[in-house]
């Protein structure tokens, strides 16, 4: 199977996530950094990540980038 761009098929199945709103961070850094160097995703801010517990380290957030897909390059993705 020939996936998309060339990508391979754990870069294909990131890039699946991310285009229908799928969270990155669980991906390793190398995946993203080569969708973003290909142009496939863009990152469009950070968005806080608090802990579970009441413990007062668990109140300060962790950022989390956020990535998308650009609108063209999604329209030529699901086509």
């Amino acid at each position: 199977m020939e996936y998309y761009k060339g990508l391979t098929k754990s870069q294909f199945e990131v890039l699946t996530q991310i285009a229908f709103g799928g969270e990155s961070f669980y991906h390793g850094g190398k995946i993203i950094d080569k969708l973003t160097k290909m142009g496939l995703i863009a990152k469009i801010g950070e968005r806080p990540i608090y802990g579970k517990s009441n413990h007062p380290i668990d109140r300060i957030p962790i950022m989390i980038p956020v990535y998308e897909m650009p609108i063209p390059e999604h329209i030529d993705f699901c086509l």
